[in-house]
């Protein structure tokens, strides 16, 4: 499914080069052969490596996964108003768009114009090419979405928030399209900010993602269908098979190992609703040639924000993330920690030991973040090694004692005393 009529913003041309070889093949099999020309019989015949071509949108009370639902509810507002008297006056979807009979979601609402995700307490994180006008003012409306299949939820004052800054503007076209702007209240905790991927590209070929938006200005659909087709050379996009359409823009995409928001919608390929059968209506496009939504890395816009002179933010400009975990009965100790600022890289953390029982005595000795966790790997949407795990020594476990560890920093303060430590054996 496809959403954008302006190609050059959308970035199509990235998928020209596909789609004129399978279309040469079928050319030349029409004009020379009657035999189909063999990458459309593979993409026909091989579903893992043709594109998503079915319509995998799900209403919120219909979606089996509670873990997106629950995002859906509570982290993915919708650019605009959608009061009670706002859904009631706004075109159906069907009205707007001259659909035939025979389409989905015919009669719901079409009040939202794009979608966003909110990342920290008042910050919304959405695509810079939504803002067409003034900014500050605008609103941003939560909880517009279907809980049954003939009602629309009524979205109270509550929930509906103004934009007050515009904390950052990347811009309105790839691989910088995109805006983090202020509401002019906290919307925790009746809302609940989505956990983002720090990774520099967490995601390969094939990994499975979803996203959460307003399609075509509807109540919220989830699309969890879809998977990575393609990364770019330079590490700030994906191209994946999602049912994107007008109105997603800005929307998270998420990675479904960790529902990590690793991208922002800020694409899609082709036309959004094409002539039907007959003529007279119309359907909605599908594409199983391209791969179907392009979304913006979120990484390279994290690092811009927590540049931007004035900025601060516990959640997402952190210099470091780790804790002490544990001491076994054998004394070994485990714990984790990463760099926000170099997320693939190792460390090399310092173990301060101090025995408390006579004879007392310290020493200090560093270990490498070597372990392989795959928890925090899906927490944070990170890759690479982030675990460490070292053993008291028996001179020092056969007694009392404090061990704490803590990271070097050339910055002030200097030592990051990881959480959790010190700990007592």
């Amino acid at each position: 499914m496809t959403n954008k009529t302006n190609v050059a913003r959308w970035g199509a041309s990235r998928s020209v080069a596909l789609w004129m070889a399978v279309v040469s093949g079928l050319s030349a099999g029409a004009c020379g052969s009657s035999e189909e020309a063999p990458d459309a019989v593979e993409l026909r015949s091989r579903k893992d490596r043709a594109y998503d071509w079915t319509d995998d949108r799900t209403d919120v009370y219909a979606h089996p996964d509670p873990a997106l639902v629950d995002l859906a509810l509570h982290s993915t507002p919708i650019y605009g108003s959608a009061t009670p008297a706002s859904v009631a006056a706004s075109p159906t979807l069907g009205a707007k768009y001259n659909l035939c009979p025979t389409e989905r979601f015919l009669n719901d609402p079409t009040v939202g114009s794009c979608s966003g995700v909110l990342v920290d307490d008042d910050l919304i994180l959405t695509a810079g090419h939504c803002f067409t006008g003034s900014i500050v003012g605008s609103k941003w409306s939560f909880g517009y979405y279907r809980p049954s299949a003939t009602t629309v939820a009524t979205v109270t004052s509550e929930d509906i928030f103004t934009v007050s800054e515009v904390v950052l503007m990347g811009g309105s076209t790839d691989p910088n399209d995109y805006a983090f702007v202020r509401l002019d209240r906290s919307a925790t905790p009746r809302f609940t900010p989505a956990r983002v991927a720090f990774g520099t590209y967490p995601l390969s070929f094939g990994a499975p993602v979803a996203t959460i938006g307003s399609s075509s200005g509807m109540p919220l659909k989830i699309d969890s269908g879809g998977t990575v087709r393609s990364t770019g050379t330079s590490g700030s996009f994906y191209e994946v098979s999602l049912d994107i359409f007008r109105g997603n823009s800005g929307g998270a995409v998420y990675a479904r190992d960790g529902n990590t928001v690793v991208a922002v919608v800020t694409g899609a390929r082709g036309g959004e609703y094409v002539d039907g059968p007959t003529g007279t209506c119309k359907v909605a496009a599908q594409s199983t040639l391209v791969p179907t939504g392009v979304g913006t890395v979120i990484r390279p816009m994290l690092n811009a924000l927590c540049a931007t002179p004035g900025f601060t933010s516990n959640r997402l400009c952190f210099k470091f993330k780790g804790a002490i975990e544990g001491i076994d009965s054998a004394g070994w100790v485990t714990g984790w920690v990463f760099d926000r600022r170099t997320p693939e890289a190792p460390l090399t953390v310092t173990v301060n030991l101090t025995r408390t029982s006579f004879p007392m005595t310290g020493t200090t000795f560093t270990v490498q973040t070597d372990q392989l966790r795959p928890d925090i790997n899906r927490q944070f949407g990170l890759t690479g090694n982030h675990g460490f795990r070292f053993q008291i020594p028996s001179s020092y476990f056969n007694g009392s004692g404090i061990v704490g560890v803590t990271v070097p920093d050339t910055s002030y303060p200097y030592t990051y005393n990881l959480p959790g430590g010190p700990m007592y054996y």
